[in-house]
């Protein structure tokens, strides 16, 4: 059995996902990699095919099937390693990192590990991550956990089970995230021990740089509505009002100061955390 299966949804963005594939290639540590592509065509196959005729991967076109949650779902069917991780398609690992992840994870007293997100320049990446070393309880989620950065213990995923199809991107719901935020969640709520730990990083492209297509208020307001959903889904009522509290403050500090991108941002987010949390299930 290798260490590390590793599960990936995409769209058929095959230059992430080469870069990734080339990341693995890279580590001392064995892996299989499996690729569920959920675009019409199959943009990927090529790509894996090399992987898959060593026996080192899956190729899964699965194109009437759409979401994040819903493509790592299917990867979930049969687990191949010891150690399972959900990278999204445009992330990538330095040399040497799952050697020290597998290190780390032999300790038995360890159920899973979340590390750092960096951008290609080594700048933190999507989040503003705690500094310290900790274990990771629910209030420290947002600022040490996200699904590129985790790793889990064979025995913590099958005990967890799937992810809810219902967040995420892709899910076809109002909620374009919180899928990494409930799964950790479900998993300290049976007793598992996770650790954040910053001194080790993954890498990431960072969709809000300049010349990016995406539209980042629209993935604010998504991103946030799946918070707030998963805050709602797990009776965290008082969290829900802290972060809630802190988007409203924010947008007054920025608006007082006349800072208008940072007050609509600060808008986008408690919108989004408030229409996730109040959402009908």
């Amino acid at each position: 059995m290798p260490t590390f299966h590793f599960i990936v949804s995409t769209l058929g963005r095959t230059s992430a996902l080469n870069r990734l594939v080339e990341s693995l290639r890279s580590q001392t540590e064995t892996f299989f990699l499996t690729v569920v592509e959920q675009s019409d065509s199959p943009s990927c196959a090529k790509l894996i095919a090399p992987l898959v005729e060593q026996g080192l991967a899956e190729y899964i076109h699965e194109p009437e099937v759409r979401g994040l949650s819903r493509g790592r779902n299917r990867g979930l069917r049969e687990l191949r390693g010891r150690i399972v991780a959900f990278p999204d398609d445009d992330c990538w690992y330095p040399a040497g990192l799952l050697a020290e992840v597998a290190a780390r994870l032999r300790d038995a007293r360890l159920d899973g590990i979340s590390t750092l997100l960096v951008d290609g320049d080594g700048d933190e990446a999507l989040l503003r991550w705690a500094t310290a070393e900790q274990d990771i309880r629910p209030r420290s989620i947002p600022r040490t956990v996200s699904s590129a950065t985790l790793f889990f213990t064979r025995e913590t995923i099958e005990r967890v089970g799937d992810f809810d199809p219902e967040l995420g991107s892709g899910s076809g719901t109002p909620f374009g995230a919180g899928e990494e935020t409930d799964y950790v969640l479900r998993a300290l709520a049976l007793g598992a021990r996770l650790r954040y730990l910053p001194g080790l990083e993954v890498h990431h492209a960072e969709w809000r740089s300049a010349g990016s297509t995406v539209d980042v208020r629209a993935k604010v307001r998504s991103y946030n509505r799946g918070f707030g959903r998963v805050l709602r889904k797990h009776g965290r009522h008082v969290e829900f009002l802290y972060w809630a509290g802190r988007s409203f403050a924010g947008l007054g500090v920025r608006a007082f100061s006349g800072d208008r991108a940072g007050a609509a941002h600060q808008l986008d987010q408690l919108r989004g955390r408030v229409s996730g949390y109040a959402a009908r299930r």
